[in-house]
């Protein structure tokens, strides 16, 4: 069986791409080998579906050459072997209702869908505003406005919630831009007419509002760090030794100033063994001071 008006949809028109992209339409029908490859892990070729356990495989032999030559005037040719893998157990037991006679009437199937979920929707729409005009609103976009205007104060939601109860006042929430773009089923439109009209019906809760919450930045106390006297004492041999740098390794002459000001802004060694490794630093930098004044005085 073809592709026809009868078994076209989205699914369909997927499937049929692929046959079409693939090479193959109806004349293929008649080459075609379906073969159950066991249980794996996969994605149909055909529909997308992901997860697949149960695996098939399609394969269509090369047509011949009259099947070869009618197919030309199709626009869905192909001279070789096809293998469509994996295929799932859905694909499997209705991939027929899916391969498309010629690439034309493919072209056409597509537009003609798009034209009936137009349609489809035109009437799903004209159902909600039935709905809304029976339960007294002029225009689906009157009823989600009574309802939103509703949820802007305190007093409504509190009203809303003591009326429907907790569940049903999500429902309604979650379900109302499906009545404002007219895309809600019949019954859920119904159902969310009737809980809007139970509250619009009540009397507001007297309620007081609750006062906007305020936020004043603090900002914190600085901590004040007292440096003990030895570490006072390093630090102070260490700016001493500043304009020496110079004479440590390259790699230590940045570390040791930012060491430095560091703490000096900070008041404090951020660890022990930075303490140590300042040190030594600070060691190597006197001991290379020292010399090179006495080879300048020798």
């Amino acid at each position: 069986m073809a592709l026809s008006k009868r078994t076209v949809n989205k699914h369909n028109i997927r499937r049929a791409e692929v046959f079409a992209e693939n090479g193959l339409n109806d004349m293929d029908v008649q080459y075609a080998h379906p073969n159950f490859t066991g249980y794996g892990h996969g994605e149909c070729t055909l529909c997308g579906q992901k997860n697949l356990k149960w695996l098939f495989a399609i394969r269509f032999e090369a047509p011949g050459g009259m099947v070869a030559l009618a197919k030309v005037m199709t626009d869905i040719i192909r001279d070789s072997e096809v293998t469509l893998y994996p295929i799932g157990s859905k694909c499997i037991t209705d991939w027929l209702d899916a391969v498309p006679e010629t690439a034309e009437k493919l072209e056409t199937l597509k537009r003609w869908d798009r034209e009936m979920v137009r349609c489809r929707e035109a009437m799903k729409a004209k159902v909600v505003e039935d709905l809304c005009e029976d339960a007294g609103f002029d225009t689906p976009e009157d009823a989600y406005a009574a309802w939103h205007t509703l949820q802007q104060s305190y007093a409504g939601r509190a009203t809303t919630y003591k009326v429907l109860g907790r569940y049903d006042a999500r429902r309604l929430a979650r379900n109302a831009k499906k009545v404002r773009y007219k895309s809600g089923a019949r019954k859920t439109v119904q159902v969310w007419l009737t809980d809007l009209l139970k509250v619009l019906a009540a009397p507001l809760e007297k309620v007081t509002e609750p006062a906007a919450a305020t936020f004043t930045y603090k900002r914190p106390a600085r901590v004040v760090h007292v440096m003990s006297k030895d570490h006072a004492a390093l630090l102070a041999r260490g700016k001493a030794s500043l304009p020496f740098k110079h004479l440590l390794p390259s790699y230590q002459q940045s570390a040791f100033t930012d060491i430095t000001r560091k703490v000096e802004s900070q008041g404090k060694f951020v660890s022990e063994r930075q303490r140590k490794y300042y040190a030594d630093m600070l060691k190597k930098l006197e001991e290379a001071s020292t010399s090179s004044s006495q080879e300048e005085d020798a």
